[in-house]
């Protein structure tokens, strides 16, 4: 094919530790909020007594923690979860 050229590196690529490696976190429901509010968060995020945990690789982990409101610049968390201890 004309103008096609093969761009794969020519020389070892290092691995991308932070990428492939994956970390669990646990979260519950806002201490803040009365028991209904609890329950309804548990029942979403199907927590289970009380404590939900979400799967991601460690290179995206501000980025899972920003989507869930845990990020370090929003503590103490506003939003309805807070982290737990795993």
């Amino acid at each position: 094919m004309d103008g096609i050229r093969d761009e794969r590196p020519t020389a070892n690529v290092p691995r991308d530790v932070e990428w492939e490696t994956w970390t669990t976190m646990a979260f519950r429901p806002h201490r803040r909020l009365d028991k209904t509010q609890r329950l309804a968060i548990e029942k979403d995020f199907g927590m289970r007594d009380g404590v939900g945990h979400i799967k991601a690789r460690k290179a995206m982990l501000l980025y899972t923690l920003a989507y869930l409101g845990l990020s370090e610049s929003n503590f103490p968390p506003s939003g309805l979860l807070e982290k737990a201890s795993s």
